[in-house]
């Protein structure tokens, strides 16, 4: 059996607890009766600026899927992406940076040291939305390559990328 989980963009906490009931009802463990059930939980542990792309996701998909960023600038963090219209379900790929929160620091502040308006901070980081920062918070910064510029998810058109070489 598999146990998956897949968290949304809007991911509030650092770590989502899920419980499932385990019963050998097919007696395979013990050779006697049916063994009592048990529950197994495990906690799963978010990333922040990191996403697993789903079975026939290109590069600009998983781009556009984070509020419009720049699919070169989210491939430029991925060195090991050949093709960036053939990603592997479940490759972990990187977004963009990671800040650790040190005391003193704001939503605000970070915004404006990384070159990200509040709102988009607040979308990269929701679960920093209208609470004061922690020190040891990881927040996702993907500042912009060119703000106010428009982003295109079009695929690109060279020949060794639709081909796969």
């Amino acid at each position: 059996w598999e146990l998956s989980w897949r968290p949304t963009r809007d991911f509030l906490q650092d770590e989502y607890p899920a419980c499932v009931s385990v019963f050998d009802n097919l007696n395979r463990t013990s050779g006697g009766p049916p063994a009592e059930g048990g529950a197994l939980c495990v906690r799963f542990r978010v990333m922040r600026c990191r996403y697993c792309p789903t079975e026939g996701q290109s590069m600009m998909e998983v781009a556009h899927y984070w509020w419009g960023s720049d699919w070169i600038q989210i491939w430029g963090a991925n060195a090991h992406i050949h093709n960036p219209l053939k990603l592997q379900p479940n490759e972990l790929l990187t977004l963009g940076p990671t800040y650790t929160v040190k005391r003193g620091d704001t939503v605000a502040r970070l915004a404006d040291r990384f070159g990200l308006s509040l709102d988009r901070m607040e979308l990269l980081n929701p679960h920093v939305k209208g609470v004061t920062l922690t020190a040891g918070t990881h927040v996702c910064v993907m500042p912009e390559v060119c703000p106010g510029a428009e982003h295109t998810v079009l695929a690109p058109r060279r020949d060794s990328f639709v081909s796969g070489q």
